[in-house]
């Protein structure tokens, strides 16, 4: 081990010689464990991995390169392109801290490798805000992949916000939660929530209430109550995002950060009556919640959240939006988020959305990850977005893509 003293860090590095010409080098960087791993036969091509959320309870010690660790890192390996990633520093909502590190991350790449031919950032859940903030913001990269992509504090506060709202309205938010809008600080979801919550759900009273929610944010049947493993049921994981990662995000904003003022929640008829045949009436309660759509965010933590959180749309490197059309917590309307967003800012030329038919938040087959991948050297290489003829051989249905899939509207309307 040797130590490399540079002008912004301190940093331990290892490394080790996997076979004649391939190296890992791994340490610590800005306070963030760190990976790289370089092939025997580099192609020049770096992809660098921006990560999901981790809550407290969930901080890996080791770094990944790339999404799921050894066995995507190997298969890209083997297709001849180096990796990079980071834990970042701390844990949570490390979209600061994740730009940043990525950084001195790619920094350290060309001290230790050399400068490669091109940077690609792929970018998972929270890891996609990192890509697409650097898109606008950071010109280190070539290209962004944002994969099952969210669209910043705005859509998580209207979608993610407004779970919390619903279930305030369906069952009323225990006060030592804090507010549905202002969790208390230091709310744990496993030590306070988990179990009323599991409590609830199996009660067959409370099953039309929790349908109410979920037909509200037009969340699928398949993967709300039941998601085989690895996978999160979308009830549980939205109720962690509404209380113990929502109260981390208004520490770092130092306020609450979600708010619902001009939103209008509808369902319709059919779901109505669905409602109705369940015991709840839904009118009842979209009366109520709308009646209640008052909070509005003040301005230092608006400001917050447009500075570290927020995508403008306003693109300038060409990015590949990648998403399930089966995820089941962060669904393909967040595309249509993205795209009204770049599509304020004329910037449609600089992005392209594809979709894949697996189930899951962030699940993709390793085939689908390297197309991606290859499509984005293909519209770099060429200076040229792909244009629809192009997409069945980029993104064949053999792997699992579904060509021209439109998602589904924004689920929350406006006054």
């Amino acid at each position: 081990m040797k130590r490399i003293v540079l002008a912004f860090c301190i940093l331990f590095v290892a490394v080790t010689s996997a076979a004649a010409g391939s190296q890992d080098f791994t340490g610590v960087l800005n306070e963030a464990p760190y990976k790289i791993r370089v092939p025997e036969n580099w192609n020049g091509v770096l992809l660098l991995h921006a990560h999901w959320y981790y809550g407290t309870s969930a901080f890996p010690s080791e770094a990944e390169a790339a999404h799921g660790g050894k066995v995507l890192e190997d298969f890209l390996l083997s297709k001849g392109y180096a990796l990079a990633g980071s834990t970042f520093r701390g844990t949570g909502w490390q979209v600061k801290e994740g730009t940043q590190d990525l950084i001195a991350l790619s920094g350290l790449f060309n001290e230790l490798v050399g400068k490669p031919v091109k940077r690609i950032l792929m970018g998972y859940s929270m890891g996609s805000l990192i890509a697409l903030k650097s898109a606008e913001e950071v010109p280190l990269y070539d290209g962004v992949i944002p994969m099952c992509s969210l669209t910043g504090t705005s859509s998580l506060g209207e979608r993610d916000g407004g779970f919390a709202f619903a279930y305030d309205a369906a069952f009323g938010w225990p006060a030592n939660w804090g507010t549905w809008y202002d969790a208390r600080d230091g709310l744990s979801f496993f030590g306070e929530v988990y179990t009323p919550l599991l409590a609830q759900l199996m009660d067959p009273s409370n099953f039309g209430k929790f349908e109410f929610i979920r037909l509200l944010f037009d969340l699928p049947f398949d993967g709300f109550y039941y998601a085989p493993p690895p996978e999160n049921p979308a009830v549980f994981f939205l109720m962690f995002a509404t209380t113990e990662a929502k109260a981390e995000i208004e520490e770092r904003a130092k306020g609450y950060a979600y708010e619902n003022a001009g939103n209008v929640y509808s369902l319709s008829e059919e779901e109505k009556a669905y409602l109705a045949g369940l015991g709840v009436d839904a009118g009842k309660l979209l009366m109520e919640m709308n009646k209640h759509a008052t909070i509005s965010l003040r301005k230092p933590q608006r400001q917050w959240g447009e500075k570290y959180f927020d995508p403008s749309g306003y693109l300038r490197m060409p990015v590949l939006s990648v998403h399930s059309i089966n995820d089941h917590e962060y669904p393909a309307y967040f595309e249509t988020q993205l795209l009204q967003k770049v599509q304020s800012a004329s910037r449609e030329d600089l992005l392209l959305q594809v979709y894949t038919d697996g189930f899951g938040h962030c699940s993709f087959t390793k085939e689908q990850t390297l197309a991606a991948v290859k499509a984005m050297e293909f519209w770099l290489d060429t200076g040229i977005k792909p244009v629809p003829e192009d997409l069945p051989i980029l993104f064949p249905e053999s792997k699992g893509f579904v060509p021209s899939y439109v998602p589904p509207a924004w689920p929350i309307g406006k006054k």
